[in-house]
């Protein structure tokens, strides 16, 4: 049976309208405005979904848990995967969702962002109350500091344990792909804040 898998991470994958106190979500292809339910009934077309944010903006973490339990809905197999958590906290991830592990030490042993408490437990909470599977999906951030530091070596002289955290393969090429990311990035870098950012999809 396919699963489907909501990826929550840094990026934006929809084109959004960001208000003081609400959102729009736009389609990128047509321009026009659609409701959380089209969204949603498009999406779950997919069998993988990237559903990004900013991490300071209120309205986007309310329109991923509001996403979220529609998406679920439809697909109650959904498996949730988190760029807050990194790949070497999954075992406490698992135990924490399958009340094996209290709380509280859950979050002392997983390195949770400053802003969990208000933007992630519910999540979390939801995956947790429905017995959803979850992957902590990010590189240990020591890691992608080695990546930074030395390139694509980076894995030389790493262990066993450290290289099954990071990418097998690692490939950036320079195609429209990459143009438009780093479009896209510009953008965001230049103003410190976007109002509006379009999913590109295609294939490239």
């Amino acid at each position: 049976m396919i699963r489907f898998i909501v990826v929550i991470m840094m990026l934006c994958c929809m084109n959004f309208s960001i208000g003081a106190q609400e959102f729009r979500i736009i389609n990128a292809h047509s321009g026009k405005e659609v409701t959380l339910q089209k969204m949603v009934n498009e999406l779950s077309k997919k069998q993988l979904v990237f559903f990004g944010e900013f991490h300071g903006e209120q309205a986007i973490h309310q329109l991923q848990r509001d996403f979220l339990r529609e998406f679920h809905s439809k697909n109650p197999r959904t498996i949730v995967s988190f760029e807050m958590f990194e790949r070497d906290v999954q075992s406490y991830l698992d135990l924490y969702l399958g009340d094996e592990m209290t709380e509280s030490d859950f979050l002392l042993n997983s390195r949770p962002w400053s802003n969990y408490e208000a933007d992630y437990k519910p999540l979390i909470d939801f995956a947790k109350n429905k017995q959803l599977n979850a992957i902590a999906a990010n590189v240990p951030r020591y890691l992608a500091g080695k990546a930074v530091r030395n390139g694509k070596n980076f894995r030389d002289g790493l262990t066993e344990r450290e290289i099954s955290f990071v990418a097998k393969e690692i490939t950036a090429p320079d195609d429209q792909y990459k143009e438009l990311f780093m479009e896209t990035m510009g953008v965001l870098k230049g103003t410190g804040k976007a109002s509006e950012i379009e999913i590109f999809e295609g294939k490239y």
